[in-house]
Parts: C-alpha cells; structure tokens; sequence
C-alpha cells in the first residue's frame, strides 16, 4: 500500500468533469465580461458621434468670429491713435486757456494799477489846480 499512484477510472472521469466545468465556467463568465465591454464600448463610440458633429460647428463658428474680429482690431488702433490725438489737442486747448488766464489776470493788474497811479496823480495835481 506504499505505492498508490493509480486512480480508479470514475474517479477520474469525476475529476475531469469538474475541471472542464470550472474552465467553463470562468470561460462563460470571461465571454460575457467581454461582450459586456463591447456594448460599452459601442455606445461610448455612438454617444461620441454628436459631440464630433458639434464641435466640428463650433471650430467653423471660432474660425468665422477669429476673421470677423480681425477686422475690428484694426478699427481699435485706429480709435485709439485717434482718441490719443485728441487728447493731445484737449491738453494744448487747456494750456492755451491757462496761459490766457494768467496773461489775463497780470493785465487787470496792470490795469488796476496805472488806475490806482493816476487816480493818485490826479488827486497829488488837483492841489496845484484848485
């Protein structure tokens, strides 16, 4: 009885069975795991296809607005250089105005002064006169 390398042939047969059944078995549940990602992966695929369509119109609609803008770009530099020349000419309109002003002012002065002189003179000569 030291020797028993032998099995009997049903026990066998029995063995093999449940072997094949659980290859099967994990066949069976891989085969489904499979077909199971496949659909998934098929309407992944097919809820895509809009998004493609979609952003195939939106790329047209960047490209539309990118030359439309094109255009308005120039038209800013155009009115920036011209709202820069005209803050140039407000800036000499206000120096001018204050330079008038100040020159203004020194000839009122002036003025009030050679009035004052002569008031003065006249009042220093009516003593000669009268």
């Amino acid at each position: 009885m030291a020797d028993e390398r032998y099995v009997l042939r049903h026990e066998l047969e029995q063995t093999k069975g449940t072997l094949h059944k659980r290859i099967n078995q994990v066949d069976s549940k891989h085969d489904d795991k499979h077909s199971d990602l496949k659909l998934l992966l098929h309407t992944f695929m097919e809820s895509q296809k809009p998004l493609n369509k979609t952003l195939e119109s939106i790329d047209g609609k960047m490209e539309t607005l990118n030359t439309t803008m094109a255009g308005y770009k120039d038209r800013i530099v155009d009115i920036e250089y011209v709202q820069k020349d005209q803050s140039k000419r407000l800036k000499g309109i206000e120096e001018t105005q204050k330079s008038k002003k100040d020159q203004n002012t020194k000839i009122i002065i002036a003025l009030i002064g050679a009035v004052s002189t002569l008031g003065a003179a006249a009042f220093g000569l009516a003593q000669f006169f009268f």
